[in-house]
């Protein structure tokens, strides 16, 4: 399946430029090499990527995300997987903030959002 969803990613990237895209909490999730230099490279020139989390505390992540009572192991493991931080430009964290703040602070990172007001 990771082959597929590398595949997809770059595919969906290549083919959006300038659009926001929003690939769901495991899309970004590879553990071969090759997928992961695959999509490290189409990520490359896109400068704004971010990941959204509750807290930087990863247990607090954990342990408050929906649905990880019943899939405790697998959901940890998508949340502290490394390509999380290698494909992230930027971290937000939610926790506590209503989905308009959260935007706020997604447009207060983009360069390009900010030289426009």
């Amino acid at each position: 399946m990771n082959e597929f969803k590398s595949k997809t990613v770059v595919s969906i990237v290549k083919d959006h430029p300038g659009h926001i895209i929003d690939p769901g909490g495991e899309a970004q999730t590879f553990d071969k090499p090759h997928q992961v230099e695959r999509v490290r490279q189409v990520f490359e020139p896109v400068s704004n990527i971010f990941l959204l989390l509750p807290s930087p505390d990863l247990a607090t992540c954990i342990k408050i995300l929906p649905g990880l009572k019943e899939n405790y192991p697998i959901n940890a493991y998508l949340i502290m997987h490394p390509t999380n931080e290698l494909f992230a430009r930027k971290t937000i964290y939610i926790l506590g903030k209503s989905p308009e703040e959260t935007l706020i602070e997604i447009i207060k990172n983009i360069p390009e959002a900010t030289a426009m007001h």
